[in-house]
């Protein structure tokens, strides 16, 4: 994600709160509004179904269309099925100018994916989630980062939330390979903790979408980010 160094900035925010926020239209004035004011700090938006389920596939076309130069879009759509159709799901992806996807990788089987999108966009698996009560995935960590070096992903999704395991994470890949952490915020990650720990970029959602001052709330994640990293 190239716009981190321009920006100085290792936040990537998560929009699906605004799939709550009344008609489409509104939804995506929101939505519009928030990325102009924050893009010249905020590395990445990650977006989920809520969001793409309350504007439809046109209108969050458009709105990559108008917002791809400014950040690293990154699809979230809980993709875990089996091979031929993530294939097809991701070069639907693909065609809406998504820069990244996430997807979940205990169906396995995704040596071909792995291959057939290398350098066409980014693919990012989880390993371990942010929320409490994740038990299959705490259970099998380290399975699902062994399939993650065997698929030689982009990254991993380990939750902020998650210190230790991001550690042991980082430990295991290479450099190159990213550690995204969601969970900054309401649900419990404290900002630049994951970073300090060997995450590359913090998700990070309601703190600022639901915050009255949004500007403020990403400064105040970003200015500890940059004092961790020495940026």
């Amino acid at each position: 994600m190239s716009l981190a160094a321009s920006k100085r900035s290792r936040l990537i925010l998560a929009l699906d709160v605004f799939a709550s926020r009344g008609s489409m239209g509104t939804i995506c004035e929101h939505v519009e509004r928030l990325l102009e004011e924050l893009r010249d700090i905020v590395v990445g938006v990650k977006i989920g179904l809520p969001l793409l389920l309350s504007l439809g596939v046109n209108r969050l076309k458009q709105l990559i269309a108008d917002f791809r130069n400014d950040y690293y879009m990154l699809a979230d759509f809980k993709l875990a099925d089996v091979p031929h159709i993530m294939e097809r799901s991701l070069e639907r992806l693909s065609e809406m100018r998504f820069d990244g996807a996430i997807l979940h990788l205990f169906p396995m089987g995704y040596e071909r994916v792995a291959e057939s999108f290398r350098g066409k966009l980014g693919m990012y698996g989880v390993v371990l989630m942010s929320h409490r009560g994740c038990e299959l995935l705490e259970s099998s960590f380290d399975a699902l980062l062994n399939y993650a070096l065997k698929l030689r992903l982009d990254g991993v999704i380990v939750g902020a939330t998650r210190l230790e395991a991001i550690k042991r994470a980082r430990a295991r890949l290479e450099r190159t390979t990213l550690i995204l952490s969601p969970g900054v915020g309401y649900q419990g990650g404290k900002e630049a903790s994951a970073l300090e720990a060997g995450a590359d970029f913090e998700i990070v959602g309601r703190l600022v979408t639901l915050s009255a001052n949004p500007r403020a709330s990403v400064q105040r994640v970003v200015d500890a980010q940059r004092r961790a990293l020495g940026l």
